[in-house]
């Protein structure tokens, strides 16, 4: 059995609670939870998550310093009143064909979501 990549789920709402609750169960992540973002901060000292999911309505701030501070992270903001996400990601962009293959991810990413049945 591999070993599940962490996730920090930050926030004190009802969406990362359900959240938390359903990576947990149905995905191959270790779901930790923080309070806030100082918390996770604090987290990811000594844990390097796969990605770190932020409740944004608890502020732009404090994700802004999470990006900062650790800029190899994959930073999601996920608002809770629409389910509308903000992907912070400080991927390097040495030339062109990287930015290519960034906007190809996302175009992936945005095929899958619109595929029926998703």
């Amino acid at each position: 059995m591999t070993e599940k990549q962490p996730v920090i789920l930050c926030g004190k709402s009802v969406l990362i609670d359900g959240l938390a609750l359903t990576l947990g169960n149905k995905s191959d992540f270790r779901v930790i939870t923080a309070i806030d973002t100082t918390e996770a901060g604090q987290m990811m000292e000594t844990v390097e998550p796969a990605a770190v999911i932020v409740d944004s309505a608890a502020g732009r701030d404090g994700f802004e310093t999470l990006i900062r501070r650790y800029p190899a992270a994959l930073v999601i903001a996920v608002n809770p009143e629409n389910g509308a996400t903000m992907v912070y990601s400080q991927d390097q962009v040495r030339n062109v064909d990287d930015l290519q293959t960034m906007i190809q991810k996302h175009l992936i990413s945005e095929q899958y979501r619109s595929a029926p049945g998703t």
